[in-house]
């Protein structure tokens, strides 16, 4: 039976080739377009989420504006003596801050025995100790 299912299919496979590649085009479409969403909200979704205390880590965004239209939006460095100790005596529920900054070159990590490099990686400096 599955054997005459499969004739069947291959034979208006066959009369109909327009209609069919319009419908195997579309389902290969919609199958790779779900799987790279898919993939783009996991990688969303997994950022910072290694760290215990994930839920209360937050991070600053800039966003710049002139005559009301967007022209930045990104992440800036600001000087330790600058934007975090003002946030944390304005704002009582920060407990602690430090900054990142980006490395133009390679980073060398090592994790157990395994080092591996990598490029343009933001690192963190801890002044004192998180948490």
């Amino acid at each position: 039976m599955f054997r005459n299912y499969l004739i069947i299919a291959w034979r208006n496979l066959r009369k109909n080739k327009i209609f069919s590649f319009i419908n195997i085009f579309g389902l290969a479409l919609g199958m790779a377009t779900c799987l790279l969403i898919f993939q783009y909200v996991s990688f969303e979704l997994s950022y910072d989420h290694f760290h215990q205390h994930a839920p209360d880590i937050y991070r600053v965004v800039n966003d710049r504006y002139q005559n009301g239209k967007l022209i930045q939006h990104g992440t800036i460095t600001y000087p330790a003596v600058g934007l975090s100790p003002a946030m944390q005596k304005d704002f009582p529920e920060i407990v602690h801050h430090t900054r990142t900054t980006p490395t133009t070159n390679r980073a060398t990590v090592k994790v157990g025995g395994e080092l591996f490099i990598e490029k343009n990686t933001p690192y963190v400096i801890l002044r004192r100790h998180f948490f």
